[in-house]
């Protein structure tokens, strides 16, 4: 069984915070007196967990099961249990890197969340498609 794998979206403002925490962390820590080699050392550090946390946000589909992998944890939904997607625009805390979203609502007792579930996926086009052609039932709003 082969399997879809979707990056999240990345939004600019998380590009440019992260280029300000670089660039304003290092300063200050210079600045501070540092040694250049430990301010090396410790932005390299906070670059590689920056990276892993921005590469580990994706959305998988395989078989009949939607995954979602974020915070080093992949949870896996019944795609046949979606009632609804709908595009959104949020800042709520949920496995997306961008604004730009869509709210998947599944059938009452699916899943523990007590709130639709948003996800990011860079193309949101191509994995609504992929979804109806698993669960052809799933309304569009």
């Amino acid at each position: 069984m082969t399997a879809k794998y979707y990056r999240s979206k990345i939004d600019w403002w998380v590009n440019l915070t992260l280029f300000l925490v670089i660039t304003i962390a290092p300063t200050a820590m210079i600045l501070a007196g540092l040694e250049w080699y430990l301010v090396l050392i410790a932005a390299l550090i906070f670059l590689g967990i920056i990276g892993l946390a921005l590469t580990s946000v994706y959305y998988i589909i395989k078989g009949d099961q939607l995954g979602v992998k974020g915070n080093g944890k992949c949870r896996w939904y019944p795609i046949e249990n979606i009632k609804s997607i709908k595009r959104v625009k949020s800042i709520l805390a949920a496995p997306a890197l961008s604004t730009d979203r869509i709210s998947i609502k599944f059938e009452h007792g699916t899943t523990k969340l007590a709130v639709p579930l948003e996800i990011s996926p860079k193309d949101i086009d191509a994995f609504i498609h992929d979804l109806l052609e698993i669960n052809p039932e799933i309304k569009i709003e």
